[in-house]
């Protein structure tokens, strides 16, 4: 059994004006404890929360904070302190010592996300929970567990510390666990079909969310209204029509939509319908911009790109979707001048390598070394350098493009794919032991066993005078 420690503010507060208070109870090496006391004009019962992969502890913060606070309803938080789906001998240590400390009102409903949701239903029953809600949960993320299963995308979190502590077993959750998964969405699907062979639930299908079904409850009010029907006894059928109704907020949903309007060649439509979207997310923005940059002629899209505030372009994600819709869509040319102002801005090499492979692979070396020409004002940064030098050699500029290696490599030595490009072109132009030396000084761990075999070779036959 884990370690767990109680904190001195286990007690609740005396002062019933100072009810509605955060405060960590308990902790665990990976995992703390934090108690939102609600207000006594707040729903019923105790909401249990688990969080996904992405957040982690942080003072007494914790997923869903600011919706829960907003209705008073009495909460406890199990946060995470980093990706660990919740290991099982970890939490239960740490529950054991949350029961002994605080009472958990019912009806006690568990909550989650992604990893939150595995460890709403792996610990629903020990909690006394009269209902999970599990938004596109994982079975299992072991990889010894779920070989040759589509739900193996998450076996990456796994290390061995978390052996036989993060898959689910029949008598883990209440049969009244609910299990939201968009049916389309074929990692959930296969997670949740594998659930059902360890214990009956309630599916309920979320169309055209993906894995974000979440998204359906993401404000106070729908999430409010999503409890109080489970509180209700709601039916399969009501908290579909619930769900159903709330998507239409639901940023995935929305993109979802305008894609399939573009794809029916409506993209004044798809605008629209991005307009009730929240414009910072960043497949809102790519989609956005990448209609916009196909209704356009040339010109307008160079201009376009280069009016685009340097905040919508921040996130890489962005800018590699982006990139990659301009090249799927034959506009090359707008594409390297997104990579390059994308580059210039926050440095990001994505965009940069997507364009670099489709200029080579559509013999368009020359049209790259104009498109993708720094302003004389700025300072070329080495992965353009890198890149040029690709496109010169490529035309038969072996000169030229070693040139730029070389700089590129002054500029940062450590650059593996420039030592490498130099060392081949040195090679190519039989210069045999000065390539093998630019090479060789790349840390063996980060040569692939190609490279190996070919130094070996290479320096075997020039001591033989090969």
């Amino acid at each position: 059994m884990a370690d767990c420690a109680l904190m001195e503010a286990a007690a609740p507060p005396t002062n019933p004006a100072d009810r509605a208070t955060v405060r960590r109870i308990a902790e665990t090496a990976l995992t703390e404890a934090v108690l939102y006391d609600g207000r006594a004009d707040g729903p019923p019962g105790t909401l249990v929360i688990f969080n996904p992969v992405e957040f982690r502890a942080e003072g007494i913060a914790f997923w869903g904070q600011k919706v829960v606070e907003k209705t008073g309803q009495r909460t406890l938080a199990l946060v995470s302190r980093q990706s660990h789906w919740y290991p099982r001998d970890d939490t239960l240590a740490l529950i054991d010592a949350v029961l002994a400390a605080v009472d958990l009102p019912q009806p006690v409903i568990c909550y989650g996300f992604s990893m939150g949701a595995h460890a709403a239903l792996k610990f629903g029953n020990r909690l006394g929970a009269r209902a999970v809600l599990a938004f596109s949960p994982q079975f299992s993320i072991e990889p010894d567990v779920i070989a040759g299963e589509w739900h193996n995308l998450y076996a990456r979190h796994f290390t061995l510390a978390l052996a036989g502590q993060c898959t689910l077993r029949a008598g883990d959750f209440p049969p009244n666990s609910i299990v939201i998964v968009d049916p389309h969405e074929p990692t959930d699907v296969s997670n949740a079909n594998r659930l059902a062979r360890e214990g009956s639930f309630r599916r309920i299908a979320a169309p055209r969310l993906a894995h974000q079904t979440v998204e359906a409850v993401a404000s106070t009010a729908r999430l409010a209204g999503m409890l109080d029907q489970v509180r209700a006894g709601a039916s399969d059928a009501e908290l579909t029509r619930g769900l159903l109704r709330n998507r239409k907020f639901a940023p995935t949903y929305l993109v979802s939509l305008a894609t399939r309007l573009r794809r029916a060649r409506r993209p004044l439509a798809a605008l629209s319908v991005l307009a009730r979207a929240p414009a910072h997310k960043h497949n809102v923005i790519a989609l956005d911009l990448g209609i916009r940059l196909q209704l356009a002629t040339p010109d307008e899209a160079r201009a376009l790109i280069d009016a685009c505030p340097a905040a919508r372009l921040a996130n890489e994600k962005t800018t590699r979707a982006l990139a990659t819709d301009l090249l799927d869509r034959e506009q090359t040319e707008t594409a390297c001048r997104l990579a390059l102002r994308a580059l210039l801005l926050h440095g990001h090499e994505g965009p940069l390598r997507l364009c670099a492979e489709k200029l080579l692979r559509d013999h368009a070396a020359l049209d790259g070394l104009r498109w993708l020409n720094p302003p004389r004002e700025a300072t070329a940064p080495a992965p353009l350098l890198l890149v040029r030098a690709r496109l010169l050699r490529a035309l038969g500029f072996g000169h030229d493009a070693e040139l730029l290696l070389r700089e590129c490599l002054r500029l940062r030595p450590a650059d593996t794919g420039a030592r490498l490009q130099l060392g081949d072109l040195l090679i190519v132009a039989k210069r045999i032991d000065e390539g093998c030396a630019v090479v060789g000084a790349i840390a063996p761990g980060l040569l692939s066993a190609g490279w190996i075999a070919r130094l070996e070779r290479l320096r075997g036959g020039t001591a033989s005078g090969g």
